[in-house]
């Protein structure tokens, strides 16, 4: 039987039956090794023509960019190196440079070549410690934002501005610089109407009406600024003594009570009110003075039906 001859130049004898070769028989080392200029490259086979060494293209391997749904296996490590995308023209749009999360694009990062952008269709925009499982910030749909401490709501904003929740409030502890300071956050402000009228005591007047009765104030933390006018169009009747006190203050009136000032008064007759009294019982109490001296509380018979009178005074309030 002929054997099979290989020499330089080839095997001479073409009827090899690869069957005959064993598995695993032909080691890498008998593999074309190209040369320098092959370095780094892969052989690929070409559809029945000789293999050739080959580069990956730059654009990427081809089965990777034609794949619309790539997966990996693992994470992905970067290996030192970024992620880069370009700017999103459309603005966050699918397929434009764009990250998207969950399964119906719930939330988009993006930048528009002038600013960064990261949009939340789906629940709140929530900025956690995850460390402690405890929210900073919460932005919700359509709504508040909301700045936690701790996972405990310090403020949010509302169609007004800024609010805070019941006890929060403007801290300025860090400015303090009085040793006597019971507090240093401004926890409250507030403005608006009420309505105040004339009581008379012990003796209540019946048959009192006004031509104007209004008040307005401004509450700024636990102080209370108002101003008041009051005119009478009947005074009424009494039966006895009456001490003319101005009654429906907007807030309680704590134990240290408040002054107020008489801006302008009218037809007290010889009687001329000077000083306001803000008083714990939430009334306020006119003092008068006439050519005998003073006297504390207004009279009702010191009034006339026309009365007018313009107050206005601060008080510390409890609430």
């Amino acid at each position: 039987m002929a054997l099979t001859q290989v020499s330089t130049d080839g095997v001479k004898d073409a009827n090899i039956n690869t069957a005959d070769i064993a598995d695993q028989a032909v080691a890498l080392s008998k593999l074309p090794h190209g040369d320098g200029s092959s370095d780094g490259k892969f052989l690929r086979a070409n559809n029945g023509a000789d293999p050739t060494f080959e580069s990956l293209p730059t654009s990427g391997i081809s089965d990777v960019v034609s794949d619309t749904s790539p997966q990996l296996g693992g994470d992905l490590d970067s290996n030192t190196k970024n992620i880069k995308l370009g700017d999103s023209a459309s603005h966050g749009a699918s397929g434009d440079d764009t990250l998207i999360f969950g399964a119906d694009d719930d939330m988009r990062i993006y930048h528009d070549g002038s600013n960064a952008f990261i949009s939340n269709n789906t629940g709140a925009f929530v900025i956690q410690d995850s460390h402690a499982g405890a929210n900073a910030v919460v932005i919700r749909k359509g709504a508040e934002v909301e700045l936690l401490h701790n996972n405990v709501l310090a403020c949010e904003t509302s169609a007004n501005g800024l609010a805070f929740p019941s006890g929060k409030g403007i801290d300025f502890s860090a400015s303090s610089n009085e040793s006597g300071s019971t507090t240093e956050l401004l926890d409250d402000y507030e403005e608006g109407t009420f309505t105040p009228t004339w009581t008379f005591g012990p003796n209540e007047a019946s048959g009192v009406s006004y031509a104007t009765n209004t008040g307005t104030y401004r509450k700024i933390g636990k102080f209370v600024f108002f101003s008041i006018h009051i005119q009478l169009s009947n005074k009424g009747t009494i039966s006895g003594a009456g001490y003319a006190q101005i009654a429906g203050l907007p807030f309680a009136v704590d134990s240290s009570g408040g002054f107020g000032s008489i801006a302008y008064y009218d037809n007290f007759g010889s009687y001329n009110p000077s000083v306001a009294r803000v008083t714990p019982s939430e009334q306020i109490y006119i003092a008068q003075h006439n050519s005998g001296g003073y006297s504390q509380d207004l009279q009702h018979s010191f009034m006339n039906n026309s009365t007018r009178l313009y107050v206005g005074g601060s008080y510390p309030t409890t609430s």
